[in-house]
């Protein structure tokens, strides 16, 4: 915070370029791999595909996705399976 406020000027192109490089590094450092598989429960998947939970499993009772294993009365998702799922449906 100290050097955005006491940098002169003409140098904080390159501040600004070198937060912007640390952020980058440490969102991926965080996000899972595209390649990686995770398995995520109905409401995250409802998120990601903007829809309602109540949707989601309504949906499912008509059309079973194909990237949903129920356990129990409960729905989870695979994280890789659902994107796969959006960019079919983007086609």
């Amino acid at each position: 915070m100290q050097l955005a406020v006491t940098l002169p000027p003409d140098r904080l192109p390159e501040f600004l370029g070198e937060i912007e490089t640390i952020r980058i590094v440490a969102l991926a450092r965080i996000q899972p791999a595209k390649d990686e598989d995770r398995t995520i429960d109905a409401q995250t998947a409802a998120d990601e595909l903007g829809i309602a939970r109540s949707t989601f499993y309504r949906n499912h009772k008509r059309k079973p996705y194909p990237f949903v294993s129920p356990e129990g009365g409960k729905l989870t998702a695979s994280l890789a399976g659902l994107r796969k799922y959006q960019q079919a449906k983007r086609r």
